[in-house]
């Protein structure tokens, strides 16, 4: 274990709570960026899925075609043409004609499509990914009863697509849509993955028949309540960040969470997290927070990161019951203000404010505990078993 989370924090300590519209990705220090590189691993933007990818190209080695960037007019197949994929990669402005039904995974993706009348009758579709286009309607795909993974981001959904006769889809990507409204996704009892990232939901109640979901994608929405997910015992991984959440209690007997990222929101209590002793990964960045001992009982101390941007607290973090090997204070002018050996886990505090002098702020740091008094408005931990991170 031992790797760093961080969210790059341009405002000033004074500054208040900055809107969940802010750019926080400015360019970062050489130490900020190999901190910063995997926050966003979890929900990653780039242009293609890298794992689909990968298996897209198993399936093209099979007797599949890919076209990219190509000027096309016409696709016309020959009768009985026996093909098991076809990949149209920024291919604009092209007509398909007498596709072969047979045909398990489509991709069109950055060819401008807005009709999706075409893919109706390809009955045996497994795989179907229509990202980066301009569809606002995809009423069509509701016969196509075999898919199992089906890819709709970054287009123009306005609603939740009806898709209610897709029993088997286990995969939906909707991000990047404008969806403000999920009635009918509840049908969907099958989904493990669901990604709405960076939609306008606010009523996620439909959710709450989705008992097999392990991964939960819903940060920069306009969310509020999520009591809809306190049944959901089999989520492993659940992002909620940039919404408006003030409770999480319904967290609490979500025991299988291992990865959980709340920045961004209104949060001050963080007590429902107390039992969920499986997370790996912890996000609570840019909250009102002003009391961690909750999650200081948990072991898996790996991966957390804790940060509040104002108001500054008193009081910002007790430790106890943790034990350290060593214990490294760092902050912009000084690389190493205070060393403490202790017995076996490594912790690495970082104090990101640079007008902050941290040394002032320490009162504590014997007997397995660590305590901060001192107004400190901005602060990422990091706990690893790999020193050589910290040389």
């Amino acid at each position: 274990m031992g790797v760093c989370y961080q969210d790059v924090n341009p405002h000033k300590p004074s500054e208040a709570k900055p809107s969940q519209n802010t750019n926080y990705h400015k360019e970062p220090s050489n130490i900020e960026h190999q901190l910063q590189q995997p926050i966003d691993q979890h929900k990653n933007e780039n242009r293609y899925d890298q794992l689909m990818m990968k298996k897209y190209k198993n399936i093209i080695n099979d007797n599949s075609l890919h076209l990219m960037k190509k000027k096309l007019k016409t696709i016309k197949f020959v009768e009985n043409f026996d093909i098991k994929g076809l990949i149209l990669d920024q291919c604009s402005d092209f007509h398909l004609q007498r596709v072969p039904t047979n045909i398990i995974l489509l991709v069109i993706r950055d060819c401008k499509l807005n009709d999706v009348t075409g893919i109706k009758q390809m009955s045996q579709l497994q795989e179907l990914d229509l990202s980066f286009n301009s569809i606002q309607n995809v009423n069509e795909l509701s016969s196509l009863v075999k898919l199992v993974r089906l890819n709709l981001s970054h287009n123009i959904l306005k609603s939740f697509p009806p898709l209610q006769g897709l029993k088997q889809l286990k995969y939906l990507y909707c991000n990047k849509n404008i969806i403000s409204n999920l009635y009918g996704i509840q049908m969907l009892t099958n989904l493990t993955k669901l990604d709405l990232r960076f939609n306008k939901i606010f009523d996620i109640s439909a959710l709450q028949s989705l008992k097999n979901l392990k991964i939960l994608y819903l940060s920069e929405n306009k969310i509020n309540n999520i009591s809809s997910l306190q049944e959901l015992s089999n989520l492993q991984v659940v992002d909620l960040a940039r919404n408006d959440l003030v409770d999480i209690s319904a967290l609490h007997s979500l025991n299988n969470i291992k990865q959980l990222y709340l920045f961004i929101n209104q949060i001050v209590d963080i007590s429902p997290l107390a039992n969920l002793k499986n997370i790996l990964e912890l996000n609570v960045t840019y909250n009102y927070i002003t009391d961690f001992s909750p999650i200081c009982k948990h072991e898996n101390h790996n991966n957390y990161i804790i940060k509040n941007q104002s108001p500054p607290t008193k009081n910002l973090l007790k430790l106890s019951g943790v034990i350290q090997k060593v214990i490294k204070i760092l902050n912009n002018s000084s690389q190493k203000l205070l060393q403490a050996k202790q017995s076996r886990q490594l912790l690495l505090i970082k104090e990101k404010v640079q007008i902050l002098k941290i040394n002032s702020s320490l009162t504590k740091a014997q007997n397995n505990s660590i305590l901060f008094t001192s107004k400190v408005a901005s602060m990422f931990i990091y706990v690893t078993n790999d020193c050589e991170n910290c040389q």
